[in-house]
Order: structure tokens, then C-alpha cells, then sequence
């Protein structure tokens, strides 16, 4: 479940960047917290559930990748931004989420 997001490297970053932009598949964002990177939240696999909705539609994944943050209410806040995003700004009509059974707290949000 945790990510270790303490030691990028700059070739590592441009690439991962790269990567992200050339993808028209996804959206994806880092999630900050004083100053520091503790996760990446994003919309994924929006064509396959575009087709399967027949709506523009995507998966949210959100990752907080320090343990010790986990159960603080962050992801509640970006969840709640994105979402917004994605029906007010992007035009979103269905967004789908999952979790592991062991994440109940992603499940209440």
C-alpha cells in the first residue's frame, strides 16, 4: 500500500513527466503536503470506461504513500477536488473508484 516518494531522481521525474503527457488515457497530479510529495492521485483508463458507459468516464486511483498520514482525512480532500474537476471542469459524467477490502477508510470516503 505505501510508496516511497523520498528519493526521486531527476532523470527518474522527467521521464515519469513524459510519460503523463503523452497519455491521453490518464490524468494524473501529485498530491503535496508542506512542501513535501506524499502521493499521486489520478484518472485512469478513461476510454475503456467511456466505451463501457458509453459516457465520458474514468477511474480514480489515489495513493498516499506515507503510512503515518493514512486515516487524516487527506485523501477525503483530494478526493473531493478531483472530483469536482472532474464534472465541472472536464466533463466527467461517471467516475468509478475501488479499494482493497483491508482500506476501509477509502471506502467511507
Amino acid at each position: 500500500m505505501g510508496a516511497d516518494f523520498s528519493e526521486p531522481t531527476l532523470a527518474g521525474e522527467q521521464k515519469r513527466i513524459e510519460d503523463i503527457l503523452a497519455n491521453d488515457d490518464e490524468y494524473s497530479w501529485m498530491i503535496e503536503l508542506d512542501k513535501k510529495i506524499i502521493g499521486n492521485v489520478s484518472i485512469n483508463s478513461i476510454a475503456e470506461m467511456t466505451k463501457k458507459f458509453s459516457a465520458k468516464a474514468g477511474n480514480l486511483t489515489i495513493l498516499i504513500g506515507e503510512k503515518n498520514l493514512w486515516g487524516q482525512g487527506i485523501e477525503a480532500k483530494v478526493c473531493a477536488c478531483i472530483l469536482d474537476w472532474c464534472f465541472e471542469k472536464a466533463g466527467f459524467e461517471i467516475i468509478a473508484a475501488r479499494a482493497l477490502k483491508e482500506n476501509a477508510g477509502s471506502i467511507r470516503t
